[in-house]
């Protein structure tokens, strides 16, 4: 039922949702592409004639990336949004009332993914399995957002709720998703070799990723509606949930910057027991001195020479 459903939705919407892709893919490239050619080819010409100072240039180089940061961050945060209000919306949106309504929700989304990126990383610093946990419970958080009006923490709230006493369910039903369209995806590229047309496999293979993951959207919603309907709809419990949230993601953190000390010390350690033979002992550091000695005609290295036998 609920692949049925999936399907008649991803109909009902893929054509539009393509577009969007296109449209947000098609921006971001002449985006940067533009700035590339304004902004990179003017420091490219001062770099190689010499007329702006390193310090500058570096300075001007750095503000130049996080351009491009921005302007990709605000694109991909535009479209996500744009592609959550088609296919979340009960009734089909038209392309630009879906893209107006992405400009609209740009900075709740992008606090949206702010805060869920955060938890969901620092819960994977607990060993790898609460992050997998709370990356199920957080699931749904747009299509809340969009179907509800849930805005930040209260649309992970709400959609933990939901996920409340159907965890495996979830989970097994995108884990076999996720498993056939792999399936299928590995199916292609043996075709490919066997038929000696990897090329046209790939681009088969690349169209069938596209239509894949709009397929998946549309069964991640049709799941959002199953249980937004068994649980109806209630505002969320917020109060006091955030300090639970916000201590076990700081704990995540130090238990990365943990494990990445450990490693480092470690690694370090290592390094240091390995011998070298190339580092140079007392005998050649003094025939060193003395090449540098009878070059110069003095002998202000002397005092050294003597000293050196203790390197060894």
């Amino acid at each position: 039922m609920l692949f049925s459903k999936s399907w008649n939705l991803f109909l009902d919407r893929a054509l539009y949702l393509i577009v969007i892709m296109i449209i947000g893919a098609a921006i971001g490239i002449a985006g940067v592409l533009i700035l590339g050619l304004l902004f990179g080819g003017s420091l490219f010409a001062s770099f190689k004639s010499g007329a702006i100072d390193p310090v500058v240039l570096s300075g001007a180089g750095v503000l130049l990336v996080l351009l491009f940061g921005a302007f990709v961050l605000f694109v991909s945060t535009w479209i996500n949004g744009s592609i959550y209000s088609l296919i979340s919306a009960k009734q089909k949106q038209e392309i630009g009332e879906s893209l107006s309504i992405g400009i609209k929700h740009f900075w709740p989304m992008l606090w949206l993914t702010i805060l869920n990126g955060l938890i969901v990383l620092g819960f994977t610093g607990l060993f790898i399995v609460p992050g997998i946990y709370i990356g199920v419970a957080f699931m749904f958080v747009y299509y809340v957002h969009f179907a509800e009006g849930a805005r930040g923490f209260g649309a992970l709230m709400r959609s933990k709720d939901l996920i409340k006493g159907n965890w495996w369910n979830v989970f097994g039903r995108f884990l076999l998703l996720i498993v056939g369209i792999y399936a299928v995806a590995i199916l292609l590229m043996l075709l490919g070799e066997l038929f000696n047309a990897p090329l046209l496999f790939s681009v088969v293979s690349q169209l069938f990723s596209i239509l894949a993951s709009v397929y998946a959207m549309a069964f991640s919603v049709e799941m959002y509606h199953e249980l937004a309907a068994s649980k109806g709809v209630h505002k969320p419990e917020v109060v006091g949930r955030q300090w639970k949230y916000a201590v076990l993601s700081i704990a995540g953190y130090l238990m990365f910057g943990l494990i990445a000390y450990s490693a480092g010390s470690m690694f370090v350690k290592l390094m240091s027991s390995i011998p070298t033979d190339e580092t140079p002992d007392a005998e050649q550091w003094q025939e060193f001195l003395k090449q540098i000695e009878s070059e110069n005609g003095n002998s202000n290295f002397e005092g050294l020479q003597d000293a050196l036998p203790v390197l060894n």
